[in-house]
């Protein structure tokens, strides 16, 4: 089993990937707003909520920023990511 996915239960040990992770996995993503809220509006919720997630112990990973939108990814406490957005 390499990094606690479980090959053999996708196709008999082959390769592939999918299947079980362990312990499972669980990503979040927190949006603010609703998909009608843009620009500088959902960047100031956003940051409003990010610096409230900072100080209740979640740390920032990375900011994604493409054509698509943005979002902030953070780390909580025990290291586990989720995005804000």
């Amino acid at each position: 089993m390499a990094g606690g996915l479980r090959h053999d239960l996708v196709d008999g040990g082959r390769g592939a990937y999918g299947g079980f992770c362990h312990p499972p996995i669980i990503h979040l993503d927190i949006r603010v707003a609703g998909r009608e809220v843009r620009g500088e509006e959902r960047r100031r919720l956003v940051s409003e909520k990010v610096e409230r997630l900072v100080q209740a112990g979640a740390s920032l990973a990375w900011v994604n920023d493409t054509v698509r939108g943005s979002s902030i990814v953070m780390r909580d406490p025990e290291g586990n990511e989720f995005c804000v957005s």
